[in-house]
């Protein structure tokens, strides 16, 4: 997350992976970390989203402005029972 733009509480995300409203996120920082759940973001024009698509995008979520985003790393937590190979549920069964 460093060097990416803050708008008051709002910070920019350079995505790597799909993210969306309800996640559980991560901020890892050397400060600390911080867990939160993803209840609202933004795209560059402010306008909201629900859906964080990946690789390539830049949405702006909410973040304390006291955090520091130096160095920082976001992460999505994934919930019981899922993993990486299928993280949305979304691969069909045969």
């Amino acid at each position: 997350m460093e060097g990416l733009a803050r708008r008051g509480s709002w910070a920019e995300v350079a995505e790597k992976n799909k993210f969306s409203l309800g996640d559980t996120l991560e901020i890892m920082t050397p400060q600390g970390n911080l867990n939160c759940s993803l209840a609202a973001m933004q795209d560059g024009r402010g306008a909201a989203v629900e859906v964080a698509p990946g690789d390539g995008h830049r949405v702006w979520i909410a973040v304390p402005e006291a955090v520091s985003l130096a160095f920082a790393l976001l992460l999505r937590n994934f919930p019981d029972g899922s993993s990486t190979r299928d993280p949305h549920g979304k691969l069909l069964t045969v």
